[in-house]
């Protein structure tokens, strides 16, 4: 195995030396002109063109051109139209939704005045309670809800 390695490396340096030698050749002298730079594309030649660029379009196509582009002008219009009503209407919505004072609610709204009529008597909870305790789904959903609101610190 030693012998292996020797030969290795053997002709490892022999490959280093090779190369020494042959980066260490001159650099190849360049042409003293250089070629000519252009600064604009070369002339084109009409035999270079395809017959059938050679010809103007049709007058046709500047017809349905105009007619495209009056088409678009109206659809434009249009839907400029379109977006100003449509501010418009969800300007008067904004209006009609958020314009009121604070604490002036309407009679309809359900808070009239008679909170204390609204109140559930004591004895109207606890059968509440009750019945929900005999539920076990709504257990169940007492415990998730629980489980929700409440941090459990204590088990981290």
């Amino acid at each position: 195995m030693a012998d292996d390695l020797e030969a290795f490396l053997k002709r490892a340096a022999a490959r280093r030396a090779q190369q020494r030698k042959s980066s260490a050749r001159p650099p190849q002298p360049r042409p003293a002109t250089a070629p000519p730079v252009r600064t604009s594309p070369p002339p084109v030649r009409a035999e270079s063109i395809p017959p059938r660029m050679r010809t103007p379009p049709p007058a046709d196509v500047d017809r349905q051109f105009a007619r495209r582009s009056h088409q678009m002008e109206v659809e434009t219009e249009q839907l400029g139209r379109d977006v100003e009503q449509e501010d418009i209407r969800l300007e008067a919505h904004m209006h009609d939704t958020f314009d009121h004072r604070v604490g002036e609610l309407d009679e309809d709204a359900g808070f009239a005045g008679d909170l204390g009529s609204t109140t559930p008597k004591r004895d109207d909870v606890s059968l509440d309670l009750i019945a929900l305790l005999r539920n076990p789904a709504s257990i169940r959903n007492a415990v998730l809800l629980s489980e929700i609101l409440q941090r459990p610190e204590h088990r981290w």
